[in-house]
């Protein structure tokens, strides 16, 4: 039982970081607000209007359902999180659940 109790305190304090997280300088907080979340608005606008055409030529695909799913995020899921969901200034790897297809 104390082995058990030893492996779950081991796994649970494993998930901490062992890094703190780094703040934003004041420049890339300026640059995000005037620079980049305005981009980053007219791309969620952009990729949300080419969706439709998108979503015509995915269901002529041969797997419809992944192909929608698949245009619908990276023409509007992944520009609206980096968009809206990230704190000011900060760059993290947004799309780091892209998977690579294998050819």
């Amino acid at each position: 039982m104390k082995n058990v109790l030893v492996v779950l305190l081991l796994g649970f304090l494993s998930t901490f970081p062992l890094f703190p997280k780094e703040v934003p300088s004041a420049g890339e907080m300026v640059t995000d607000i005037i620079l980049v979340r305005p981009l980053g608005f007219a791309s969620v606008v952009l990729g949300s209007v080419l969706y439709i055409p998108t979503a015509f030529f995915s269901v002529l695909s041969d797997n419809p359902k992944e192909a929608l799913k698949e245009s619908g995020h990276r023409l509007v899921v992944y520009p609206f999180k980096f968009t809206f969901y990230r704190r000011v200034g900060d760059f993290p790897g947004y799309m780091e659940d892209v998977q690579y297809m294998n050819e």
